[in-house]
């Protein structure tokens, strides 16, 4: 069975974090969860699903992690029940122990643009 791989290019900026707050009617997010832009996913993923393997496609180097995948969306902040298939979305992800340095190093981006991707999330 395929391992499911999810690349991420950024964290989102304040401003668009603020839009999605707004959007979601959220007032603020734990310490632990962080909005991050995704490329173009290769597979359906569900909300809810869990990767627990952080890999830094620039430096080769491979970290174990627990991420949680939250909530799924689109620039125009449209719910999604999962990623789907061939979209690049914007999504909350849960890190139950702390948000890993390697990821707190991702660029803080206002779209999918302004960074190439660095990371892939894999389960």
């Amino acid at each position: 069975m395929d391992h499911i791989k999810l690349r991420i290019i950024g964290i989102a900026s304040r401003k668009l974090v603020e839009q999605y707050k707004k959007a979601f009617n959220v007032t603020s997010f734990n310490d632990n969860e962080l909005l991050l832009f995704c490329d173009y996913s290769s597979f359906e993923i569900k909300i809810g699903h869990v990767f627990n393997t952080i890999k830094d496609l620039k430096r080769a180097i491979i970290r174990d992690s627990n991420i949680k995948l939250q909530y799924a969306t689109q620039q125009s902040f449209i719910p999604l029940r999962d990623i789907p298939q061939g979209y690049k979305t914007i999504c909350l992800f849960e890190f139950p122990l702390s948000i890993p340095e390697i990821v707190k190093d991702l660029p803080t981006i206002s779209d999918w643009y302004e960074a190439k991707v660095s990371l892939e999330f894999i389960d």
